[in-house]
């Protein structure tokens, strides 16, 4: 009889539902804000102002933050940093969640999944090391080996994924201010 071995999932919903299932396996809670069309009503009111990530994260130890999963095939080497070895994003990206802090007064955490090193990551904007050039196109790059290790993709891969439902959310951003309607609104007529 054949042993099945379990989907390698590489990227999609299911990967951040194996995430959010190791979170919450360790003690923490998530909330799953967007899936599809659907979204948390709670949130309707920041649709078009800034693209919120999909997942909320309460960590063990109380912090709270917004959450992103991105996976990786391998980490980089910056020669020009004594041979660093690094992980990032594409900058555009950074930008945009450095954006989402300033606007909601809560940190965006990026969770990597890097698959030849073996393992889950999670870095914050604020341990960003530097701006560089990854295959062309400006990234955002942090110190691979002083991140914090979440669990190894071994690990992640034999978790059972959360369900896939909209949640509650875990916190709410600030409100908005109301939309301006008419350029003239609020002038002497």
């Amino acid at each position: 009889m054949a042993v099945s071995t379990p989907p390698v999932y590489r990227t999609g919903i299911v990967r951040e539902c194996k995430v959010a299932a190791v979170l919450e396996q360790i003690g923490g809670r998530t909330a799953l804000l967007k899936h599809g069309a659907q979204r948390a009503p709670a949130l309707l009111a920041w649709r078009g102002k800034v693209a919120l990530p999909h997942w909320q994260a309460r960590w063990v130890d109380g912090r709270q933050s917004w959450l992103v999963v991105r996976s990786k095939s391998d980490c980089g080497y910056q020669h020009n940093l004594n041979d660093l070895r690094t992980t990032g994003i594409d900058w555009k990206q950074y930008q945009a969640y450095a954006e989402v802090e300033r606007l909601t007064k809560r940190p965006v955490v990026v969770v990597l999944v890097h698959q030849k090193q073996n393992l889950v990551v999670t870095a914050g904007l604020h341990q960003h090391r530097v701006r560089g050039q990854g295959g062309g196109l400006p990234m955002a790059w942090w110190d691979f080996d002083r991140l914090p290790r979440l669990c190894s993709v071994r690990d992640l891969d034999e978790t059972t994924p959360r369900e896939q439902r909209i949640d509650e959310p875990i916190f709410l951003p600030p409100e908005l201010p109301p939309m301006q309607t008419d350029l003239f609104d609020g002038l002497a007529r």
